[in-house]
């Protein structure tokens, strides 16, 4: 997906940004809460921006996630990719799930929930956990000047919460 002056101002104003990844698409959705004082009133509003790009995805086509960062303005790793972006880069979104094997090997107790185990003595819906990763590379002018910028991610069982669908 490469910049342009409008979507690096963007993402420097953002307050909240919702990175959508589908199949090789990615959309990158970006608000800025905008308040302002008239007669003793405030008054809020919002200013949206966002970028669609073919191909914005790095290593793992056919997925589908959705990540949120709803303090963007107060996020170190997004302040930092704001400050190292520049019209005309190129940014190559990846969401990977379990970031270490631990996870996969950790199981939620069933009675957690107070629900009867199924026949293999696990909870029902939920019996371990996910930790989905988005990390973003920069690339500029062809290639890549940072490689894998951890931007968010999620810790929960595999239920709605959870980023990569």
């Amino acid at each position: 997906m490469e910049l342009t002056k409008e979507d690096v101002q963007a993402m420097r104003h953002a307050t909240s940004v919702v990175i959508r990844i589908d199949d090789g698409k990615v959309r990158v959705e970006m608000a800025e809460k905008v308040t302002a004082h008239k007669r003793g009133v405030m008054l809020e509003s919002e200013l949206r921006h966002s970028v669609d790009a073919n191909g914005g995805v790095s290593r793992n086509a056919g997925t589908r996630a959705v990540f949120s960062i709803g303090y963007a303005a107060l996020d170190g790793n997004w302040q930092a990719l704001c400050m190292l972006v520049r019209p005309g880069d190129d940014l190559r979104f990846n969401a990977s799930d379990n970031g270490n094997g631990y996870l996969k090997h950790a199981e939620i107790s069933p009675y957690a929930w107070d629900d009867e185990p199924d026949a293999k003595g696990h909870h029902p819906h939920y019996y371990r956990l996910y930790n989905d990763w988005l990390t973003v590379t920069i690339y500029r002018q062809g290639k890549p000047i940072l490689r894998d910028l951890y931007l968010d991610h999620t810790l929960c069982p595999n239920n709605s919460a959870r980023a990569i669908k």
